[in-house]
């Protein structure tokens, strides 16, 4: 018989991510596909519990069977509305409990039983719908918000790939630069440099998502710092070296208030300003068209770690519009990044709101056990 199996690396956000499923038959599965659920039920995640990795089935089309690794929960639907359970699964309260009934230092798991004693709140059936009522208009709205940053995050990625694929004569990058900065890696302890002291940038510093000035290797010895080297707001970064996805990624530098120096494997690239908007170059490298060159020019042995050379990095091709063009499109990406910022600031404060609602709701002491 074919059926659906799910297994903890496939329960994020609250949720069974389904392409991250797959179908197999019990002759074939893993020793650990044992849990039969059905519609109604919901999953606790019984390893490393402080993850959160539970979910809730509120319809279910095919046959689905999930890991050992969950504690199945059935719902007597005269005690319990299974969309009330699935918020009691969440709250700060059965966090709290099945962190501290943990046990294991490198794989901390809870049991069933563990998990059958857990303490909720259980009001009549009338009342924990009206809590369903408004906890699930909370998470409509939750949902609306997720969606409208979904599409300005595509109409943004849009937008630059418009540009980079404009009718403007294109040419190779290297011949908008004054030059590439590399750095150096010295020998150094994987840990981030303290407040005020020197550290050295990461790979992981650059990422597309933005500067991530925490990814650095402390500098701990005076003679490896170069002022030369030092990363200053404003520059712009890309790195050489990094996994397929992220090889050659960019990003401008910001809060390096620190004392940050480039690595060998991060370059600084420094644009003729008569000629190029750093801002501009930025966005490009995004692009799909770019990162397609950037696919094609790296190399590397490994599945896990590509490299991009700097003659590699000068020819990539870019489209050159005018500079006026170049920074209107800056300021056109600028603005839906400031659209998607209030979105994401008012998801967070709904957030808030929902998570502090679902604790006063949802606070009480009644077993599991007597409800489901």
């Amino acid at each position: 018989m074919v059926f659906t199996y799910v297994d903890l690396s496939a329960v994020r956000e609250r949720r069974v991510v389904w392409n991250d499923t797959r179908q197999t038959r019990f002759a074939d599965s893993s020793s650990r596909a044992r849990r039969v659920v059905r519609t109604g039920d919901a999953i606790f995640g019984t390893v490393r519990p402080a993850n959160q990795s539970h979910a809730s089935f509120q319809s279910l089309n095919d046959r689905v069977v999930v890991s050992t690794g969950f504690t199945v929960l059935r719902p007597d639907p005269a005690k319990l509305n299974h969309r009330y359970l699935h918020y009691l699964l969440f709250s700060r309260d059965v966090l709290r409990q099945s962190v501290r009934a943990a046990v294991g230092s490198n794989y901390p798991a809870v049991t069933d039983q563990d998990v059958a004693e857990l303490k909720v709140n259980l009001p009549s059936l009338s009342n924990q719908l009206r809590i369903v009522e408004t906890l699930d208009s909370l998470t409509d709205s939750e949902s609306s918000i997720e969606a409208s940053i979904a599409k300005l995050r595509i109409t943004r990625q849009a937008r630059i790939d418009a540009a980079a694929t404009c009718e403007a004569d294109g040419g190779c990058l290297g011949e908008r630069l004054l030059r590439m900065d590399a750095g150096r890696s010295p020998d150094l302890p994987n840990a981030p440099a303290a407040p005020g002291a020197w550290g050295v940038l990461k790979v992981s510093a650059v990422h597309t998502d933005g500067f991530r000035p925490m990814e650095n290797k402390a500098v701990t010895d005076p003679s490896h710092v170069n002022e030369r080297y030092r990363v200053h707001s404003g520059d712009l970064l890309i790195s050489r070296a990094n996994t397929p996805e992220l090889v050659g990624s960019a990003c401008i530098a910001s809060q390096t208030a620190q004392h940050l120096m480039l690595s060998d494997k991060t370059l600084r690239i420094v644009e003729n300003p008569a000629l190029a908007d750093r801002e501009f170059i930025n966005l490009c490298l995004a692009s799909e068209h770019v990162r397609q060159q950037i696919s094609t020019l790296s190399s590397g042995s490994s599945r896990s770690m590509q490299n991009i050379s700097q003659k590699a990095i000068s020819a990539l091709i870019l489209p050159w519009p005018p500079l006026a063009a170049q920074r209107k499109t800056v300021a056109e990406v600028a603005a839906l990044d400031t659209l998607i910022a209030a979105e994401r600031a008012n998801l967070a404060k709904l957030r808030s709101l929902k998570a502090g609602l679902v604790d006063d709701l949802l606070a009480g002491k009644v077993g599991f056990r007597n409800c489901a």
